[in-house]
């Protein structure tokens, strides 16, 4: 799963407190322009323009953040089934958005961040405490409630997380697709699978060069085809084999409650997965 980190800052409002050299700062917007787009040349210079950026103003929280979204997409497209304990990106991911916390923490996208990373260590309940304070900082920000939507969804919470997704929908009504694969989750954990599907359907048809099964056995043949887009990126235990491959689907999908991964499981065997 690409690591969806889409920044929507409104220049005008990037962060609470100027750093000392306005140069930093335009670093800092140029560095979110470039870290969404996921190439690893822009990558490789959103990350350049923040470390110039903190080179400048090492007090500026919102550039460690940004290096923080940088790693952790890092680690999602090269650490496909490595433990998170020997994942260097996504230690250093965390450790970005811990010291951005540390610099500012007054700074709701930092409390956003930190919240996050935190979930990506499946840490759930610094993750919900972290995206709550994020969310009452500022209440009027759609990444944030998109994000604590997702958290409470994780949590086994999907009512609040729906409305939380509702509110982001309508703050930011030109919202990425990427929202929709939030949505999904919390119509999953709803139980409202028909329309889990139908967002999951056209999240599918609206990248380029794939294609969304319709029915159990167009699902099993995209079962297929999962457990072997996994197999060519794992980067893992080279003995594993496709239940190791399913179970590190399971988990990157950060269900908190046993009873949810079960349920999620059940649906992948009848996709011919060994879940």
């Amino acid at each position: 799963m690409v690591a969806q980190r889409i920044i929507q800052d409104s220049e005008v409002t990037a962060r609470r407190r100027q750093p000392e050299d306005i140069r930093a700062y335009d670093l800092f917007l140029q560095g979110n322009r470039f870290s969404d787009v996921f190439t690893p040349e822009a990558q490789a210079r959103a990350q350049a323009q923040f470390e110039e950026a903190l080179q400048i103003d090492p007090g500026f929280a919102r550039a460690h953040a940004g290096l923080a979204w940088i790693y952790l997409n890092r680690s999602v497209e090269m650490s496909v089934g490595v433990p998170r304990e020997k994942d260097e990106n996504r230690i250093e991911a965390f450790h970005q958005a811990k010291e951005a916390l540390a610099k500012d923490p007054n700074d709701a996208r930092v409390h956003s961040t930190f919240g996050y990373m935190c979930l990506m260590w499946r840490d759930f309940e610094r993750a919900e405490r972290h995206l709550g304070l994020a969310r009452t900082l500022n209440p009027n920000d759609p990444l944030i409630q998109i994000f604590w939507a997702w958290v409470q969804s994780c949590i086994g919470k999907p009512e609040l997380a729906l409305h939380a997704a509702e509110i982001a929908f309508r703050l930011n009504p030109c919202h990425p697709p990427w929202y929709n694969y939030y949505l999904s989750h919390i119509m999953f954990r709803l139980r409202r699978y028909q329309e889990a599907a139908s967002l999951l359907e056209q999240l599918i048809l609206d990248a380029p060069g794939r294609r969304h099964p319709r029915r159990l056995e167009e699902a099993q043949q995209c079962g297929k085809a999962c457990i072997a887009a996994v197999s060519a990126l794992w980067q893992g235990d080279p003995a594993a084999g496709p239940s190791e491959h399913v179970d590190w689907l399971v988990d990157a999908l950060y269900l908190q409650r046993a009873e949810d991964a079960d349920r999620l499981r059940e649906g992948l065997r009848l996709a011919g997965l060994p879940a």
